[in-house]
C-alpha cells in the first residue's frame, strides 16, 4: 500500500509561529522600513502649536424682541460673531497676521452644559497661536460689553430728553401762570372798568389758570415717572450682568499640539510589525517548498528516515569536511551527526528486512547537500565497523573527491565504465573500512556510459567486495545519469533541502523514478527549519552528549 502521510491544515498557534520563524527576516524588514519612514515623516513635518482660551457669555438686552426681558444666550450666533470678519479685522492688527489666515485657523466650540465658548488657534509659533486666540477673546469681550454699554446709555439718554422737554413745558406753563396772575392782578385793580366786566374778565383768566395749573401738575407727574426711569435704567446698567466675561486667557503652549515625531515613530513601527506579520504569514502560505516531514512524504510516497539540521561547518557547500570526521562539540553539529547514525541504523534495517546493499542518493536540482550526505552516510557506516564503497557517479561535476580530500585520479568510475581499466580503482581515504570510486577523468558522455551494461556488473561486482555501496549521483531532474543506475540499485535515498526544494519537484522526482523502475526507500530531510525552533515552540535546545 501506498503510505499516505497524514494531513492537518488547522491554523494552530504552533503554525503561525513556526511561519514566523521561518520569515522572522520579512517581519524586521517591513519593521525596520516603517520605523524609518515614520522617523522621516515624523522630523521632516511642521510642528503646529495649539493655544486655548475661553469666553463665559451672559445675557445682554441688546436685540431683546421683548422690552425688559434678557432673552437666552444662542451659543451658535455667538460663535459666529466671534469668527466675523470685522473682529477678526481688529485682531489682525494686533498680530499683524492676514484676516483669513486667521479664520482658517480659529476653532470655536461649546463647553457642554455650559454657556462658555472655548477658542482655540493652531500656529508654528507657538506665542502667535496664544496672541491670535486670546485677541479674539478680549476684542469680543470688549464690543459685546460696549454693545450692552451703548444700549443703556441710548435708552437713558432718550429718556433724559424726555424729561428736558417735560421740564421746558414745565417752565412755559409757569409763565402762563404768571403772566395770568398779573393781568387779574391789573384788571381787578382797574378802576374805570364796569363791575359786570371785570368779574367776566376775571372769570375767563380763572379758567384759563386753572387749565395751565392742570397742565403743569400732569407735566410735573411726568418728570418724575421719568426721573424714576432714568434712576431704574441707570441702576439695571450698573447691576446688569457682564455679557461676556473672559475665563481663561491663553498662554504660549510648550508643546505642539500635532503628533509628536516619537509618537510617529512608535506607531509606524508597530503598524510595521502588523503588517509584516502578515506579510509573513501570507509569504508562509505562498510557500511551495517541503518544509516539513508531512510535505515531503505527501508528496514523495516515503518516509522521511531523518532530518538533518544546518550545522555550518561547509555543509550548505559541496566542500567542506564531513561532520562525521569533525570533533565539534556544537549543539547542532552532535545533533547532525546523530542523524546520520540513525539514517545508517534505518538503511541497516532495510537492509536486513529487504537485502539492501546499494543505494542512489540524489535529489532534485544542485545544492541541496546530496553529496555531503552521501559521504556522511559512508562515514557513519565505515564507522560501525561494516565495509562500504562511495561511488562518486556525479561525472559533470563530481564532488565527493573535494569533500574527502582525494586528489584527481587518472582511473576511475568514468575509465571502468568506458572498459579502459581493468585492475583495483577503489581508493583508500584513511578511515577504517571505506573506501571510494572517483570519477577519473570527466567523460564527454556520462549518461551512455552510466546507462551501458558495464554499470550492472560495477554494481554486482562492489557488493561482493563491501557490505554496501553508495552512489552519489547528479540531480534527477538536471540530468538522466541517475535514471540510469535508479534500476540497477537496491534502493534510492532522495535528499531535500527544507529552505529551497519545492514540493512539486519532488513529485517529478518521484514519478521520474518510478518510471524507470527505480525503488524509493526513504528520504533525507536536509537543512530542517525546525531544527532550531523558537518562539515558545517545544525544542530540545541541547545534544545528548559527553561533557
Amino acid at each position: 500500500m501506498m503510505y499516505q502521510a497524514p494531513q492537518d491544515d488547522r491554523a494552530d498557534l504552533q503554525t503561525y509561529l513556526q511561519a514566523l520563524r521561518n520569515r522572522f527576516w520579512v517581519v524586521l524588514l517591513v519593521t525596520a522600513l516603517f520605523g524609518a519612514l515614520g522617523w522621516y515623516l515624523g522630523s521632516s513635518r511642521t510642528l503646529v502649536y495649539e493655544a486655548d482660551s475661553r469666553v463665559l457669555v451672559a445675557p445682554t438686552p441688546v436685540g431683546s424682541t421683548r422690552p425688559g426681558v434678557l432673552d437666552a444666550v444662542t451659543l451658535e450666533r455667538e460663535s459666529e460673531v466671534i469668527k466675523s470678519v470685522r473682529i477678526a479685522n481688529e485682531v489682525s492688527g494686533q498680530v499683524n497676521v492676514e484676516p483669513g489666515t486667521l479664520l482658517s485657523g480659529l476653532s470655536v466650540r461649546f463647553v457642554p452644559s455650559s454657556s462658555v465658548l472655548a477658542l482655540s488657534y493652531s500656529d508654528e509659533d507657538p506665542q502667535t497661536a496664544a496672541n491670535v486666540v486670546n485677541g479674539f477673546a478680549t476684542v469680543y469681550e470688549r464690543e459685546r460689553i460696549a454693545a450692552a454699554t451703548a444700549f443703556y446709555d441710548t435708552i437713558i439718554a432718550e429718556q433724559q430728553t424726555q424729561s428736558d422737554d417735560v421740564t421746558e413745558e414745565i417752565r412755559v406753563l409757569d409763565s402762563q401762570v404768571s403772566a395770568l396772575n398779573s393781568q387779574r392782578d391789573a384788571i381787578a385793580s382797574d378802576p374805570l372798568l364796569d363791575a359786570d366786566v371785570r368779574r367776566s374778565e376775571i372769570a375767563k383768566i380763572d379758567a384759563d389758570r386753572s387749565a395751565a395749573l392742570t397742565a403743569k401738575n400732569l407735566a410735573l407727574n411726568q418728570q418724575r415717572s421719568l426721573a424714576t426711569a432714568i434712576s431704574d435704567s441707570r441702576t439695571e446698567q450698573r447691576t446688569l450682568r457682564p455679557p461676556a466675561e473672559v475665563l481663561e486667557l491663553a498662554e504660549a503652549p510648550t508643546s505642539p499640539s500635532s503628533v509628536g515625531t516619537n509618537i510617529f515613530i512608535i506607531g509606524a513601527t508597530l503598524l510595521g510589525l502588523i503588517l509584516g506579520t502578515a506579510l509573513a504569514f501570507v509569504l508562509d502560505r505562498l510557500d511551495s517548498t517541503a518544509r516539513d516531514r508531512s510535505d515531503v512524504e505527501q508528496a514523495l510516497g516515503a518516509s522521511v528516515l531523518v532530518t538533518v539540521p544546518s550545522f555550518g561547518l561547509g555543509f550548505s557547500r559541496t566542500d567542506g569536511t564531513p561532520v562525521m570526521l569533525t570533533d565539534s562539540s556544537g549543539t547542532l553539529v552532535v545533533r547532525a551527526r546523530e542523524a546520520f547514525r540513525r539514517l545508517r541504523t534505518s538503511l541497516q534495517f532495510l537492509g536486513a528486512s529487504e537485502g539492501l546493499k546499494s543505494i542512489l542518493v540524489t535529489s532534485s536540482r544542485p545544492g541541496e547537500g546530496k553529496s555531503q550526505v552521501a559521504a556522511n552516510l559512508a562515514v557513519s557506516i565505515a564507522q560501525s565497523g561494516r565495509r562500504v564503497a562511495l561511488v562518486s557517479a556525479d561525472m559533470r561535476r563530481p564532488s565527493a573527491e573535494r569533500i574527502l580530500g582525494i586528489e584527481p585520479t587518472e582511473t576511475g568510475l568514468a575509465t571502468l565504465l568506458a572498459g579502459e581499466s581493468d585492475g583495483d580503482v577503489l581508493v583508500e581515504v584513511g578511515e577504517p573500512n571505506l573506501y571510494v570510486l572517483p570519477v577519473g577523468p570527466l567523460p564527454a558522455n556520462p549518461g551512455e556510459l552510466l546507462g551501458g551494461g558495464l554499470t550492472d556488473q560495477l554494481v554486482t561486482g562492489l557488493e561482493k567486495v563491501v557490505d554496501f555501496v553508495i552512489f552519489d549521483s547528479p540531480p534527477i531532474l538536471s540530468t538522466a545519469d541517475a535514471l540510469s543506475i535508479a534500476p540497477r540499485v537496491d534502493g534510492v535515498l532522495i535528499v531535500i533541502d527544507s529552505r529551497k526544494t519545492e514540493t512539486g519537484a519532488i513529485g517529478q522526482v518521484r514519478a521520474e523514478i518510478e518510471g524507470v523502475g527505480g525503488h524509493i526507500v526513504g528520504a533525507v530531510l536536509n537543512r530542517d527549519r525546525q531544527a532550531s525552533r523558537r518562539f515558545a515552540l517545544r525544542q530540545d535546545p541541547y545534544a545528548y552528549a559527553p561533557k
